[in-house]
């Protein structure tokens, strides 16, 4: 003969439980439907390597390492300069900074 096993289930806490859940999920649809403020676009179009490397008189790759060693990092966006095929981009003030730079080295 089988022997039954008991479980014994604290409904108490299952129920507990439960509430806890609801009160989580509830929160956190009330916190997603708050108003945030949009994160605000930098002025202007993005600016390429390319077109960086074009206005600085440099190779394209030489150009990336350049603004890499000056700790700037480029982003991937689609432009229509590019063909909207993925580049790595530049705030215009960040380009203008890093056009500045090069300048202020003698070059350009």
């Amino acid at each position: 003969m089988e022997q039954r096993r008991t479980i014994d289930i604290d409904f108490e806490a299952v129920r507990r439980n439960r509430e806890l859940t609801d009160q989580r999920v509830r929160e956190g649809f009330l916190a997603s439907m708050q108003k945030k403020p949009a994160a605000t676009p930098p002025p202007g179009p993005p600016v390429t390597i390319r077109e960086l490397a074009q206005r600085l008189k440099m190779d394209v790759s030489s150009c990336r390492r350049y603004v890499l060693a000056l700790g700037y990092k480029p982003i991937k966006q689609r432009t229509a300069t590019s063909g909207f095929q993925p580049a790595l981009t530049l705030t215009p003030a960040e380009a203008e900074a890093i056009y500045q730079k090069r300048h202020a080295e003698g070059y350009c």
